[in-house]
């Protein structure tokens, strides 16, 4: 944390404390993580401070070679006031961040008022959905029914020792925003004009891995 208090520019730097949470996705039998947030005001391009978080990254030698792996160190940009930012190499807000426990959580202790400029929701509003909201999963756009069979797929596997299986709504209109659903899911961008709460957009993930993405994140959700 260090390192970034230090960056050029930096001014009411703000820590949240440390998390220590279950590992989602990735290999399995890694130990927990470690999590936290910070929040600080800079006059910076988010590209530029993006880049600067990087350099830290490669001081403390992060390596990359399977996703969500174990790291030495992990520093995402989530977001930049009420700025959208989207390109090959950024995205801002951070696509997965709405409905990650392990983000909202320390995020909550630093800035619990910002508001997600495409939800429309502050931090502390997505928390206490994810939280305490509908035990559903709401999939909506075009192929919401295939999805739908996919995100079951997901849950069945999953359920074995669960006694809260999420109930899936698919709806193949967007127009719905049913509120309370701890997460809503869509392949389309539109999904975040209609979502009431936590959001998983696919059009941000990676497309040869849509199977990993819907997993983590109902795992995120379960762990809620």
């Amino acid at each position: 944390m260090e390192s970034m208090q230090r960056l050029a520019g930096v001014t009411d730097f703000r820590a949240s404390s440390l998390y220590e949470t279950a590992p989602i996705g990735g290999p399995e039998g890694q130990d927990a993580f470690l999590n936290a947030a910070v929040a600080f005001t800079s006059e910076e391009a988010p590209e530029t401070i993006f880049g600067e978080l990087l350099g830290i990254e490669q001081t403390l030698h992060r390596s990359r070679r399977v996703r969500w792996e174990a790291r030495t160190i992990d520093l995402d940009l989530l977001a930049y006031g009420d700025s959208v930012t989207k390109t090959p190499t950024l995205q801002v807000p951070h696509p997965r961040m709405s409905y990650r426990p392990f983000v909202l959580d320390p995020a909550c202790e630093v800035a619990p008022d910002w508001r997600h400029p495409e939800l429309g929701l502050d931090l502390k509003s997505l928390r206490r959905i994810l939280r305490e909201g509908d035990n559903s999963i709401r999939v909506v756009g075009r192929y919401a029914a295939s999805l739908a069979s996919l995100i079951q797929a997901q849950l069945t596997d999953q359920s074995l020792a669960k006694q809260d299986t999420p109930q899936v709504i698919w709806k193949p209109h967007t127009q719905d925003s049913t509120p309370g659903n701890k997460l809503t899911i869509g392949i389309e961008r539109s999904v975040y004009g209609t979502a009431a709460g936590p959001t998983l957009c696919l059009e941000d993930c990676p497309s040869d891995d849509w199977g990993s993405e819907v997993r983590a994140a109902i795992e995120c959700v379960w762990s809620g």
